[in-house]
């Protein structure tokens, strides 16, 4: 039924064998409603087929959801087909959670839309914990801006042993604001 469903929407056989997880842990009824609601955003097949995950782990309320959340920071459909992740992997009210920890902190949305994994991958309160580590060891919020990747996928647990470590070795952790 899946294959029937992405045939039906001209999605290349090669593509499906680069990510079968499509088929292994996609639903046909919940792909045809998820490529409804990109269909109704205007997300290319082609784009689609660059993250044929978003089909395999995403549901489309929740996309629905998502999408809602980023409108009302009015990011383009272009950030988000750069990164379609962020609705496969992605929880809105994670999501909102994660926005307003940023937005605190004043990070740009420039910045978030550069790196729209710290909203796929990221979790509100890991964020805000790593944020008080680079804050006590003086990392400035442009150098964050550059690098949120970190939030997304760091532990402010192994940051801390980080800085600890470069600290006992002497290395000087001013060059991370100089770049």
């Amino acid at each position: 039924n899946i294959l029937k469903v992405l045939d039906e929407r001209g999605i290349k056989k090669e593509t499906i064998e680069n990510c079968l997880s499509v088929l292994a842990r996609g639903k046909a009824n919940e792909i045809e409603n998820i490529l409804k609601v990109l269909d109704e955003r205007g997300i290319k097949k082609e784009t689609i087929e660059k993250c044929l995950s978003v089909l395999a782990r995403g549901k489309a309320k929740e996309i629905e959801k998502i999408l809602k959340v980023l409108d009302e920071r009015e990011t383009k459909k272009e950030t988000i087909e750069k990164c379609l992740s962020v609705l496969a992997t992605g929880k809105a009210e994670e999501i909102e959670k994660i926005l307003k920890v940023l937005d605190e902190r004043e990070i740009k949305k420039e910045a978030i839309e550069k790196c729209l994994t710290v909203l796929a991958r990221g979790k509100a309160e890991e964020i805000e914990k790593i944020l008080k580590v680079l804050d006590e060891r003086g990392i400035k919020k442009e150098t964050i801006e550059k690098c949120l990747s970190v939030l997304a996928t760091g532990k402010a647990k192994t940051i801390e042993e980080i800085f600890n470590a470069l600290k006992i070795n002497n290395i000087k952790i001013e060059i991370m604001n100089s770049n």
